[in-house]
């Protein structure tokens, strides 16, 4: 029986987006093979609590991805995160 995806979640700026999109084909592949399960803000759907989603991934995660640049340091994301 194979083990229990990790679970990873990805937090970046949306300035940063096109660094998101290299690491996450790259960390898709992982995906597929069964060892991570990804989750990024790009999961929550219209309509869901945006706070209560992060904050329930956030708490999941067994492993926090945060693509650091300045523009995530100026971001309400990270001010988010920090904060939990």
């Amino acid at each position: 029986m194979p083990p229990e995806p990790l679970n990873l979640v990805i937090s970046y700026s949306p300035e940063d987006a096109k660094y998101y999109t290299a690491i996450y084909k790259q960390l898709k592949l992982l995906e597929n093979q069964g060892f991570v399960k990804l989750w990024s803000k790009g999961e929550i759907t219209l309509g869901s609590n945006m706070e209560a989603e992060m904050v329930k991934a956030i708490q999941s995660a067994q492993v926090l991805l945060l693509l650091i640049s300045i523009d995530y340091l100026l971001s309400d994301e990270y001010l988010f995160i920090s904060g939990n």
